[in-house]
């Protein structure tokens, strides 16, 4: 942590009857409620894309469902297997990096807007009062590590739900596909 290095040099510019501490060591139930905290952001993180991941799936599903009849119509006139996975994975990718960057763009502006301005939470100051060293104002933290990571899940949950409606199109025969659509 920074905190001991600062604590470090504090301690060289102050008199010797003063002495710096790091927070982590002053106030150390902080630090477990932080990782706590972390634990659980990963966790309701985790819930957040597996949610996403099936509501994405599902709707490529629906999509390449109702496309059956076009897939066997081009299976028919000569697209091998090979080709009709790649033209859905590559419409998949497309679909995710549009998507992905369309919904980064609000997305982003909202946590530069906290950012710039954090909530407040002088309301529940009596509460905040107990725990010296809090700050009332709570923000976000907007970060090129954290808007790439967030494009590259965006795009990967957007490939592999595609992978499922993808190998279901391939799989059936365009006999069965014609059959089953008359």
């Amino acid at each position: 942590f920074k905190a001991d290095k600062i604590a470090k040099k504090i301690n060289q510019i102050l008199p010797d009857k003063y002495i710096a501490i790091p927070w982590q060591e002053e106030e150390s139930f902080l630090t477990g409620l932080l990782k706590l905290f972390d634990v659980s952001m990963f966790i309701i993180g985790g819930i957040i894309i597996l949610v996403a991941a099936f509501g994405i799936t599902n709707s490529y599903l629906m999509n390449f469902l109702s496309r059956l009849p076009d897939f066997g119509v081009l299976r028919v006139i000569g697209v091998d297997k090979k080709q009709l996975f790649l033209m859905i994975f590559s419409e998949a990718f497309l679909l995710g990096l549009i998507g992905t960057i369309l919904g980064m763009i609000p997305g982003s502006i909202l946590v530069y807007y906290f950012q710039i301005h954090p909530i407040n939470y002088e309301a529940i100051g009596e509460a905040l009062n107990a725990f010296e060293g809090i700050d009332a104002l709570i923000g976000t933290a907007f970060t090129l590590k954290g808007a790439v990571f967030v494009m590259v899940a965006g795009i990967l949950i957007s490939i592999c739900a595609s992978l499922y409606p993808a190998f279901i199109s391939i799989r059936k025969k365009p006999v069965e596909i014609m059959r089953v659509t008359q």
